[in-house]
């Protein structure tokens, strides 16, 4: 009985100043973990040490399978109003990104969090239901997405026991469509050594979806500064078409009483629902990417679509992370 309870960790670690790992070992699995902490790392070791012998894979494993469930209980409910996007370079036929939240910004720019985010955007495309065109995309958001693949969740424990922070999926998509040009932009791009995996990770990022007779290099430029236009002014909608009708009503509505109030009855029915309609016009036309004047064309060719037009390219639609 007293050889069985020696054996024990808690008794182990009270026996660690006769047993305790060389320091080159607490810091070789120190760095192994993502920086956990010193004395987390020294535990692990003796905690796994057979017959004095210590093995820092084990202690690895060890420790991120105890830290991830610590850390789980530890930041459940926490707030996150922090992360990272992460998407495919631009290329023809399809494209994919992947938006993940946490709690500090510090957390956000780690070289830990922005490998892990690549790693996860390899994996997505796989177990996430793709669309076909961006105008009708299906986003997936949850961390229901994580728990669906063996491999995402061995991915997303390790990044945890790290990280310590609550984390979750904000969204996610894969998008495939023969013929179309997919270019992506990502805002505040965390550069990387030793990354060439076709995968940008940034702050905020977007997608557009091109089609026309020209050249890669054309699809390439017109797209790259298009996907910066939208991140800098935030449409809602591809064209004035694509404004639901309940949008459209309501925004008529607040307009009409917003005319009614100021006029006090002055101006006829008529005259107000011409000016009513002026008015949505205006709104609609920033809230529409086609009818936005565009603001990172170098020509200053006015609104998107005559730029488009001028470039011999039609964007099928956008999405924003």
């Amino acid at each position: 009985m007293m050889l069985r309870q020696v054996t024990r960790p808690i008794f182990r670690r009270l026996l660690s100043t006769a047993a305790a790992p060389p320091a080159a070992l607490v810091k070789e699995l120190r760095v192994a973990s993502g920086s956990l902490p010193l004395l987390a790392c020294r535990n692990a070791l003796v905690d796994t040490a057979v017959d004095g012998t210590f093995d820092v894979q084990l202690a690895l494993k060890h420790l991120r399978e105890t830290q991830t469930s610590k850390t789980k209980t530890k930041t459940e409910g926490r707030a996150m109003g922090e992360g990272s996007v992460a998407f495919t370079q631009s290329a023809f036929g399809e494209a994919s990104g992947l938006a993940l939240t946490c709690e500090t910004d510090f957390a956000a720019k780690s070289d830990t969090f922005v490998k892990f985010s690549r790693e996860l955007l390899n994996e997505f495309p796989k177990v996430v239901e793709g669309s076909e065109s961006l105008s009708s995309v299906k986003l997936h958001s949850g961390n229901s997405i994580v728990e669906s693949d063996a491999k995402i969740q061995k991915t997303w424990d390790e990044a945890l026991a790290t990280i310590r922070e609550n984390m979750s999926v904000r969204g996610a998509f894969s998008v495939k469509k023969e013929g179309s040009y997919f270019a992506t932009y990502v805002h505040n791009k965390q550069i990387s050594d030793g990354y060439d995996d076709g995968i940008d990770v940034g702050k905020v990022g977007a997608v557009v979806e091109l089609t026309g007779d020209v050249s890669a290099e054309k699809f390439e430029e017109v797209g790259k500064r298009l996907a910066m236009h939208i991140v800098a002014a935030s449409p809602k909608y591809l064209s004035l078409d694509n404004i639901p009708n309940n949008i459209v009503e309501e925004e008529m509505n607040i307009v009409k009483a917003q005319m009614e109030a100021a006029d006090n009855g002055k101006k006829p029915p008529e005259i107000l629902e011409k000016i009513a309609k002026g008015k949505f016009g205006k709104w609609a036309s920033g809230v529409c990417l086609l009818e936005q004047e565009h603001v990172a064309d170098p020509a200053g060719g006015g609104a998107v679509k005559k730029v488009l037009k001028r470039e011999g390219v039609d964007c099928a639609g956008f999405l924003v992370l």
